[in-house]
């Protein structure tokens, strides 16, 4: 572990209410490494996702029990563990008997999202719905105005919209993030910020990133800068 590192580490709990405020990666070379993921959980908590249990066609929604089982301590190697507690998991069943965890409302992942809209305002494009989570956080800002969420998925809007709607700074479009086009009065939306909730395991550089930047870079202002159009899995 890096001085820099250790450093981070032991000026992390000084921030601990604030969460958005500054996250360290917490591994096994952590020094007290499950007081930190204590504390991380109680500065995230509150995005959680609010979604309860359910299936709609081929989409589900469970409540998972996080324990500190083998495969949590293995995760806590690679700095992905997460305080034992019930976390909520979307999972897809493209065939019978078939379950794929697609997003989970993990510590770990709660970081991934909070890292990088933490400087997000104005109006915000997020293009997959997952379990909400991104929604959630974009509208606890007083300075985001209006968020437009991008799902293709009509079963996973069923499942999760209820628990973000009515809410007057929000709208979520049933579309294919990849072919939509948004016009108001003949002329193209503008947001001041997009995020992509894809991932493209290994290569932070894949087609699918710049596929869908250069899709929206018209709607994006100064849309050509990374830190204007993060994707999910990508380091800030």
């Amino acid at each position: 572990m890096s001085q820099a590192s250790e450093l981070d580490a032991q000026n992390y709990p000084r921030a601990s209410s604030d969460p958005w405020g500054f996250y360290s990666v917490i591994n096994i070379h952590t020094p007290e490494p499950l007081k930190y993921l204590r504390l991380e959980h109680e500065r995230l908590k509150r995005f959680k996702s609010r979604v309860p249990p359910g299936r709609s066609g081929k989409w589900s929604v469970a409540h998972v029990d996080v324990e500190w089982g083998s495969e949590n301590l293995r995760f806590l190697r690679d700095g992905r563990a997460t305080h034992p507690a019930r976390y909520t998991y979307l999972r897809h069943h493209p065939k019978r008997n078939q379950a794929i965890v697609w997003m989970s409302d993990t510590i770990p992942e709660l970081k991934d999202i909070v890292s990088n809209l933490r400087y997000f305002h104005g109006h915000v494009l997020v293009t997959g719905l997952g379990l909400g989570c991104a929604a959630q956080m974009l509208l606890a800002k007083p300075e985001v105005k209006t968020v437009t969420v991008i799902e293709k998925e009509r079963d996973i809007i069923k499942l999760v919209e209820p628990v973000l709607m009515p809410n007057p700074r929000l709208r979520i479009i049933r579309e294919d993030a990849l072919k939509i086009r948004l016009f108001r009065d003949g002329i193209a939306e503008k947001f001041d910020y997009a995020w992509h909730d894809i991932w493209v395991a290994g290569n932070q550089d894949s087609s699918a990133y710049t596929e869908i930047r250069a899709h929206w870079l018209p709607y994006v202002k100064f849309g050509d800068r990374l830190s204007r159009q993060p994707c999910w899995g990508e380091i800030p």
